[in-house]
């Protein structure tokens, strides 16, 4: 039982159920209630969609396990009671489940890609294993382009419902200029989200360089706190939260302008981004900088609920 919490902590469970509820909320709450508006249905089945899902749990779980593998030592000085590689679990076994679940995904990624009847985009998750490979072995010492990875990464999540269920429409009759604007509208929520997931992701990666400023530095990592300094990091991270509330403000009053939208996002992501300014620049220990590095998780969460308006405001 204990080495299962060990394996479920290691390939963190928790944003692995976060990648499960944005993929079925991209479904459920912006691409089936807009289809529905011009006649249609989603048109991948619900089998193939679980499949898609799984491809990117899996691909997901491999890179927390090869991060884990490469941190290993650097975790030892900014997380030692954290540390699970080496510790609860052995290098070896660490090594086999990227593996596992690396092979998984590109399988389920094959599978899902041949069923819309473009099966090179397989090999967009046989790009992804690399990239991440790459990722913790190298890139995320660079300064920061292993932020970025990630936080291109987090964007791609919602993505991909839309990259896979979209071709499947080109199988059906020639579609009217009113049912292709609900296409485009389709893609304009969508890539909403990505954006928003892309911005948060990264602030929040900034946030984490800045509690493991010690390890980093120890290990000769060039993340933006170790080059830029606490407080020109902290600078960065308020005028990227200052991006996403500007936008998130422009959204819901240009797209919806109801009170239920305003209010919803006024309430729950941009106050909660505000006090996100404040902690930070209060925050010293580590303790601080992870409490608001989970209000930013928490705030990304929000973002993600606020979908379930949609049904109701179109």
């Amino acid at each position: 039982m204990k080495n299962i919490i060990h394996i479920l902590n290691l390939i963190r469970y928790k944003n692995l159920l976060i990648i499960i509820l944005t993929m079925y909320f991209m479904r459920l709450f912006i691409v089936t209630p807009l289809l529905n508006v011009i006649g249609l249905d989603p048109q991948f089945g619900h089998i193939d969609f679980a499949i898609l899902v799984m491809a990117t749990v899996f691909i997901a779980a491999a890179g927390y396990a090869i991060n884990d593998y490469f941190d290993r030592k650097v975790d030892m000085v900014n997380h030692p009671d954290s540390v699970v590689v080496g510790a609860k679990i052995p290098r070896r076994n660490a090594m086999t489940l990227n593996n596992t679940f690396n092979i998984l995904a590109i399988l389920a990624g094959f599978h899902v890609s041949h069923r819309i009847g473009h099966f090179n985009l397989g090999f967009l998750f046989v790009i992804i294993s690399g990239i991440l490979w790459f990722y913790s072995s190298t890139y995320k010492k660079w300064f920061l382009v292993g932020n970025l990875i990630v936080a291109l990464f987090s964007a791609m999540v919602p993505f991909l419902v839309l990259l896979y269920e979209i071709p499947l429409l080109n199988l059906l009759p020639r579609l009217s200029e009113s049912d292709n604007t609900i296409i485009s509208l389709i893609f304009l929520y969508i890539s909403g989200y990505a954006f928003f997931a892309f911005f948060t992701t990264l602030a929040r990666e900034i946030i984490k360089d800045i509690e493991d400023i010690e390890g980093d530095r120890a290990y000769g990592r060039k993340t933006l706190p170790v080059v830029t300094g606490v407080l020109a990091s902290k600078i960065i991270v308020t005028l990227i939260i200052a991006v996403l509330i500007a936008a998130v403000t422009y959204i819901s009053w240009y797209f919806f302008g109801d009170l239920l939208s305003m209010g919803y996002s006024f309430i729950l992501i941009t106050t909660p981004f505000i006090i996100v300014i404040f902690l930070l620049f209060r925050a010293k220990t580590n303790r601080d900088f992870r409490m608001t590095g989970n209000l930013m998780k928490a705030i990304m969460l929000a973002g993600l609920f606020y979908c379930v308006l949609i049904p109701f405001l179109i």
